[in-house]
């Protein structure tokens, strides 16, 4: 195998499509500072190239002979951890479960494979490589998320057996909704701390999370089949209900009117992304500042963390995942930095926050909501 430049990124590539193969190692190869040291068509190739070349990142398709995106993802990460892009030329289903139990056991991302006429979408494409490439792993057990802290935050995460509450009573009384931000790691931070969530949890969730275009609808399907709560994409005027989630769809910002209905607008992208979860956060900083509740999850770059910002100085509480649990600690990050921070958490510790959340409202109350699947009006509060 051809040595390659010190500082060089070595990209192993895995795709039992020949021609598409091809193409990818083709635009790896005349990007600047990258180079293709492997090629396969199936997981076994992927699992042996990872133990003898020690790329700096591997690309694999979801769909092989053989050996699958998954399997291979599993046994990768459990032996000699490397990150991992997954790649998918279709939306069905299969493959979207697929792609999603890749991410949870480790995989970083999945990206659509760009046409090559596509200039903006390969070097999207390529940028994203550069990035995942540089993220810290260490072996994963038990499929249990453990990885490399990338740094220290400024705030000291809660000790639950010191600290048996992030928040007072009267802090969570006048919360309404739960607002959450997330991109890298995020669909397997969700379904750990959404999963034990109660069919009639008393509020709605809103949620921005980064996925590829088209990818959306099949996260939405994916968290439905993991989680208690409902989830679905966000439609334009609807009313947050009590235990449902409401994911951003592709290409579409999210936030929530005065009226307290869901408003989705194409103004433009923050930094590229659309939607931005920024946008969220600020319109709930500006209408229901007291009645929020905004958690900032695993995810590379600064999206949110302004708007969670001006959410915290409006009065909203706010949580970010603590760094040890992050796949990348770049959102969360930026937010402490800021000093957008009420708690930095865990994600067993913001599950249960929430479930604190949810004893608190339903107390309050006397009774519980009425289930889930049944309509009724806004959130308790929400317009106030």
């Amino acid at each position: 195998m051809e040595k390659t430049a010190a500082g060089t990124i070595q990209v192993v590539v895995i795709d039992n499509a020949v021609i598409e193969r091809g193409h990818i190692v083709s635009m790896i190869n005349a990007a600047e500072n990258m180079r293709v040291v492997g090629v396969g068509e199936d997981g076994m190739d992927a699992i042996h190239l990872s133990q003898t070349l020690h790329p700096d990142i591997i690309l694999m398709s979801v769909m092989m002979p053989k050996v699958n995106g998954l399997e291979a993802t599993i046994h990768i990460m459990h032996e000699h951890p490397i990150p991992i892009i997954l790649m998918s030329g279709t939306q069905n289903p299969v493959e979207m479960n697929l792609s999603f139990e890749a991410q949870r056991a480790g995989a970083l991302t999945t990206l659509v494979i760009p046409a090559l006429s596509d200039m903006d979408a390969c070097e999207s494409f390529l940028r994203t490589i550069r990035l995942m490439s540089e993220v810290p792993l260490v072996r994963r057990w038990n499929k249990s998320v453990v990885r490399v802290p990338a740094t220290t935050g400024t705030l000291p995460p809660m000790n639950l057996d010191r600290d048996r509450t992030a928040f007072t009573r009267e802090q969570l009384l006048p919360i309404r909704l739960v607002a959450i931000a997330a991109s890298t790691g995020g669909p397997s931070a969700l379904v750990s701390i959404l999963q034990s969530l109660p069919s009639d949890f008393p509020l709605p969730i809103l949620i921005v999370q980064h996925v590829s275009q088209g990818f959306s609808a099949g996260l939405t399907e994916w968290l439905n089949s993991e989680l208690q709560i409902i989830v679905q994409l966000s439609q334009q005027g609807e009313k947050p209900q009590p235990g449902h989630a409401y994911l951003a769809p592709d290409d579409y910002h999210l936030e929530l009117n005065p009226e307290g209905t869901i408003h989705l607008h194409q103004q433009l992208p923050y930094r590229g992304l659309r939607p931005s979860a920024s946008f969220l956060f600020e319109s709930l900083a500006k209408y229901f500042p007291k009645h929020a509740l905004g958690i900032i999850l695993t995810g590379m770059g600064d999206d949110g963390a302004e708007g969670m910002l001006h959410l915290y100085q409006a009065g909203g509480l706010t949580i970010a995942q603590d760094r040890l649990s992050c796949v990348v600690y770049g959102m969360p990050k930026e937010a402490i930095g800021l000093g957008a921070v009420d708690v930095v958490l865990s994600p067993e510790q913001i599950t249960f926050t929430l479930h604190q959340l949810a004893d608190v409202l339903d107390n309050s109350r006397g009774s519980k909501p009425e289930n889930s699947k049944t309509k009724g009006g806004p959130p308790d509060g929400a317009g106030k």
